[in-house]
């Protein structure tokens, strides 16, 4: 979806909602001034209606808890179901220190965690989901066999590398069970609650 500078954001945004029922729509707006253009256009649309849930990302720090609750301001009136994502959590059993400050401005907030991991780089660096990366096995074997070669070889910088990089490809699966299948569980019933209400 471009945006560019906005001045046609009610249409950009009636040719991405106003699609069929069966399709989910996932949009990423960023932050700042796009996050602003696009929540003035679905105002001003009143497409917000078409949204099933909005997603506030964070992942701590003071600047982000204010761009979360500027977010929050100006969607809460659409009564849509917000649910926040708190990013590079380093320690789940410790979110309460590292989330201090967003647990104080939204005490009953539903959340999300995502925990920091290196599968998140590989993500970004693939260009690939990370349920993607966790069942890719073709990728998976071509690692394992340029591990294999490089045993041969006894190219340990290589064996090094890719011993690293299978790793993480490992790490993935884990990544997908325990934290995004959970995430998707709350995104999940929170979607449900709203239908039923």
């Amino acid at each position: 979806m471009e945006i560019g500078d906005g001045t046609d954001i009610e249409e950009v945004l009636k040719s991405t909602l106003l699609v069929s029922k069966d399709q989910n729509i996932v949009i990423d707006v960023g932050g700042n001034k796009t996050t602003t253009m696009i929540i003035e256009g679905l105002k001003k649309s009143r497409l917000y209606r078409k949204i099933d849930l909005f997603i506030i990302p964070m992942s701590g720090g003071y600047q982000d808890l204010k761009n979360a609750e500027k977010t929050y301001e100006m969607i809460k009136g659409f009564d849509v179901p917000v649910i926040f994502a708190l990013s590079r959590v380093r320690n789940p059993k410790r979110l309460q220190f590292q989330y201090g400050d967003f647990f104080q401005a939204f005490p009953d907030a539903e959340y999300l965690i995502l925990t920091e991991s290196d599968v998140i780089d590989l993500s970004r660096q693939n260009a690939k989901s990370i349920y993607e990366i966790a069942f890719d096995d073709v990728e998976k074997k071509f690692l394992e066999d340029a591990l294999d070669e490089a045993f041969d070889a006894d190219d340990n910088a290589r064996i090094g590398q890719l011993s690293t990089l299978l790793q993480i490809y490992d790490e993935s699966e884990i990544y997908v069970e325990k934290i995004l299948k959970p995430a998707f569980e709350v995104i999940e019933s929170s979607i449900k609650k709203e239908a039923a209400a």
